[in-house]
């Protein structure tokens, strides 16, 4: 169900923040305001005469607006040339696994689990939380673990 922001302060805090990331964005596009610096700054942010929604403004909830408004253009770029190899190289060890008729599953968990965190890295900060960092990093190194050690012959197929 659709709600307008006025009556959701969820929604509300969440479009004032994304519009506040991309004037940090125009203001500093190379780079940002710096690690960190979002509470700080963000007031300076706000469109003249506009008191903030009441909430927590530590972060912008959103990845991309995130790493783009606190580091700057170029570093959003790497970040996400970085998300994209980490499934292309998922992609490309599922299709090795699958040639070699191994188990893909993992692979295919991986690579669900990568569009899962980039669809929620739209609406939430992930990478500023160690437990979901943790997670992630876990997750996008399984399909390399699994690839080497099928490589070395440490599993037999079972297929």
């Amino acid at each position: 169900m659709l709600r307008h922001p006025s009556s959701d302060p969820s929604l509300a805090i969440r479009f004032e923040m994304w519009n506040v990331a991309l004037r940090m964005v125009r203001k500093h596009p190379w780079v940002g305001v710096g690690p960190n610096n979002i509470e700080q700054v963000y007031l300076l942010y706000l469109p003249p005469g506009t008191r903030p929604v009441v909430g927590y403004h530590e972060h912008l909830h959103s990845d991309f607006l995130q790493f783009g408004a606190e580091r700057g253009l170029p570093c959003l770029l790497a970040w996400v040339w970085l998300m994209m190899a980490l499934v292309w190289h998922a992609w490309r060890i599922r299709r090795s696994l699958a040639r070699s008729r191994r188990a893909t599953w993992l692979a295919d968990a991986t690579i669900a689990a990568w569009l899962a965190f980039m669809a929620e890295g739209w609406f939430e900060f992930n990478f500023g939380t160690s437990p979901v960092l943790i997670v992630f990093l876990f997750v996008v190194a399984t399909p390399f673990v699994v690839e080497r050690s099928f490589s070395a012959n440490r599993f037999v197929s079972r297929s």
